[in-house]
């Protein structure tokens, strides 16, 4: 089960808040999807994987989502999902 609040620097935003909706997953395995699928529509995702062949299960459940290949431990992964 996924929570219905967003934890953001350890304050928790509720759906429908007016704050930026952008959000970056790590993992595009079954539990990463699931989050993805679950965002509303307005959301910016990012989703980071080391397997990019999970682009197309990606594209599936979050056509406008954007996919970046790498270590989501990397600061050179992460620098590249802005």
């Amino acid at each position: 089960m996924i929570p219905k609040t967003v934890e953001s620097s350890g304050k928790a935003m509720r759906a429908g808040a007016e704050r930026p909706r952008h959000v970056v997953i790590a993992g595009g395995g079954s539990w990463g999807l699931a989050i993805a699928a679950r965002l509303p529509p307005g959301w910016t995702v990012v989703v980071i994987d080391k397997d990019g062949g999970v682009a197309g299960s990606v594209a599936v459940v979050r056509p406008t989502a954007t996919l970046v290949e790498g270590d989501a431990s990397s600061r050179l992964t992460l620098s590249r999902c802005h």
